[in-house]
């Protein structure tokens, strides 16, 4: 399966990860309930997006700021989240979806 770089990079820049990892790279559309995960006495939501032989994607909420979390709250979800998936990714987007983290 070849990938078109370009379109690739537009999902990307449009934030639309879904549809990059759906149709571009080829992984599956995942059902699962949404992780919500307190940390700090914040809960963020973590929502499943697709997965690949095991390995599930998640795109977490911003925190109440509309921020990216914070390195060591993105430390300590992921420490959560692996307690139930020990493979998976999680992509962190800002409120404004000017910058995101994987």
């Amino acid at each position: 399966m070849a990938i078109d770089v370009a379109r690739a990079r537009q999902y990307l820049r449009n934030f639309d990860f879904k549809t990059l990892f759906i149709e571009e790279l080829g992984w599956d559309r995942h059902q699962m309930q949404p992780l919500a995960i307190q940390v700090d006495g914040v809960s963020y939501t973590l929502q499943a997006l697709v997965e690949k032989r095991g390995l599930v994607t998640f795109l977490c909420d911003p925190d109440p700021q509309g921020r990216i979390p914070a390195y060591a709250t993105r430390r300590k979800l992921e420490t959560q989240v692996a307690k139930s998936l020990h493979e998976h990714l999680i992509i962190y987007v800002d409120a404004a979806r000017t910058t995101q983290t994987w």
